[in-house]
């Protein structure tokens, strides 16, 4: 199995001591105060699962049991309405 390697660009912490991680992709995680080790480890498995082949901006872990999601633009679908008038 290939898997791509995630590097970290940048890693910042706020002043309520959240840990925020950018990657070297452009995806910025949320990773919050507490439990880093299961964030990250959940983050590993949604990515490998679900995520990689998306268009993904950001991935809040702060969350118990999951994660929200930022998709980017260009995972954006737009399709025309047909057979409907204008207005």
């Amino acid at each position: 199995m290939n898997q791509r390697v995630l590097t970290i660009d940048e890693l910042s912490i706020d002043a309520l001591g959240q840990l925020s991680v950018r990657l070297m992709n452009g995806v910025q995680l949320v990773l919050g105060a507490n439990e880093l080790l299961r964030r990250v480890t959940r983050f590993k498995q949604l990515w490998s699962d679900k995520l990689s082949t998306q268009t993904v901006e950001k991935i809040d872990l702060r969350y118990e049991h999951g994660a929200a999601v930022t998709f980017g633009r260009s995972a954006l679908a737009m399709q025309p309405l047909r057979g409907r008038g204008e207005g």
